[in-house]
């Protein structure tokens, strides 16, 4: 019968236990090398709203339960920074696209809801060949205001035009995360590293939706 002593040497001299011993501390290295994502803060919460989509439906905050949305705003005739925002929220729905994820649309809402209506919006939805998880919205000018100046913080300007006749609307260019229960987790410049945290971001919301019982305070706006 072997003493503990010997078996103690047995065990150092088994390849198996080196290995053993071998995997925990590369598993403990890569944890301390590659935490788990921070969970992205919940920073409000955007209130019911009704709007209508490009097809003249109405649409609202209903329909967005349970999924994660990335927003941003734009008007049709804009061009400023809309065209380029526009053509970039585009790379980013192609991207969910390409990565099969499910349960992220896009929510893109027009600040010249006067002249944005919903059949200008669908003439614009088929120039751009828009996917069937990008929705444009448009509305009543105070139906709109409150979305994207109460709800999502953004702000929103009067039309005004210049010596030429142009029209312009001050709105933000920022893209913002809202999880499926409403929460706003992350705002987001329209550059690669601003948009590509904006997907991350999604993704990373899917099942962490924050609890519709709570209020969270206000942000500041967005401009």
């Amino acid at each position: 019968m072997s003493t503990p002593a010997e078996r103690r040497r047995s065990l150092a001299r088994n390849p198996y236990v080196w290995v053993a011993i071998s995997g925990i501390v590369i598993l403990t290295a890569l944890r301390a090398l590659f935490p788990p994502p921070v969970r992205p803060p919940i920073l409000g919460r955007v209130p019911e709203f009704h709007l209508v989509d490009a097809q003249g439906q109405p649409y609202g905050s209903a329909d967005l339960l349970d999924h994660v949305w990335i927003a941003n705003t734009f008007f049709t005739r804009c061009g400023s920074i809309c065209p380029k925002l526009m053509s970039d929220v585009g790379a980013v729905s192609e991207r969910l696209l390409h990565a099969r994820a499910t349960g992220v649309r896009i929510v893109s809402v027009t600040v010249d809801p006067d002249h944005d209506t919903p059949e200008i919006l669908r003439a614009y939805h088929a120039a751009r060949g828009i996917d069937e998880r990008w929705v444009l919205l448009t509305g009543s000018r105070t139906d709109v205001l409150a979305l994207v100046d109460q709800g999502l913080h953004l702000g929103m300007g009067p039309p005004s035009s210049d010596a030429a006749g142009l029209i312009d609307i001050a709105h933000s260019g920022k893209v913002v995360v809202v999880d499926g229960a409403g929460c706003i987790r992350g705002y987001f410049d329209p550059d690669p590293t601003g948009l590509d945290g904006a997907y991350r971001t999604a993704l990373l919301v899917r099942a962490d939706a924050c609890n519709p019982l709570l209020e969270w305070p206000a942000p500041e706006d967005n401009e």
